[in-house]
């Protein structure tokens, strides 16, 4: 629901094995993918949204996401 809402779709060619016909589908995009950037803004996205319906995600202070964040306030 989160990729759903956070990264979207992009198309991607699948190819039939028996026949050999290519189809193009959308699909989420992968998480695995994700440049540092995009990365950060999906967590952060995902950060807000959990705190607007009141969950708290706890982030330990030493990981990649709280060194860029303290980077980026500085």
């Amino acid at each position: 629901m989160l990729k759903n809402k956070f990264l979207g779709w992009v198309p991607q060619e699948f190819t039939d094995l028996i026949t050999g016909a290519k189809v193009t589908r959308d699909v989420l995009r992968e998480t695995s993918k994700l440049d540092v950037g995009e990365a950060y803004y999906y967590t952060t996205e995902i950060i807000e949204w959990a705190s607007s319906i009141g969950l708290e995600i706890k982030i330990p202070t030493h990981c990649e996401y709280s060194n860029l964040r303290n980077a980026q306030n500085q």
